[in-house]
């Protein structure tokens, strides 16, 4: 069995797929998991920023 993405992650990836444009069927994938989940999707949200802070502190 394979774990679970936490929701943050769930909707970065989504909307990292989108930035690289990957093939619609993996968005499809991804984006009927978020609407499973009720996620929002904004690439503004607070969610987003929090994840993108902690990438950089990775990547650092």
């Amino acid at each position: 069995m394979y774990p679970t993405l936490r929701d943050k992650e769930l909707v970065f990836c989504y909307l990292e797929a989108i930035r690289f444009k990957l093939d619609e069927e993996f968005l499809t994938l991804l984006r009927t998991e978020i609407e499973n989940r009720d996620l929002p999707i904004s690439p503004d949200s607070s969610e987003m920023l929090y994840i993108r802070q902690q990438q950089q502190i990775v990547h650092t």
